[in-house]
């Protein structure tokens, strides 16, 4: 798949997988848009946008 990575230990990491990590980031900074996205951004060593990220967990369904 195209949104599928392979890692520094030769194994595919899925769009599911990244979309379940972001979603435990998201839970371990409380739910907070801006602190979770500030943390995946110092993770990935991205400079991923605060929409995008919630995108990526899926907002809709990931809200209390």
């Amino acid at each position: 798949m195209q949104d599928d990575v392979i890692t520094t230990a030769g194994e595919r990491f899925t769009l599911d997988m990244h979309r379940e990590l972001a979603r435990l980031v998201w839970v371990r900074f409380g739910r907070d848009a801006q602190a979770a996205t500030a943390a995946w951004r110092r993770m990935m060593q991205n400079t991923c946008e605060v929409q995008n990220f919630l995108a990526l967990i899926d907002i809709s369904r990931n809200t209390p």
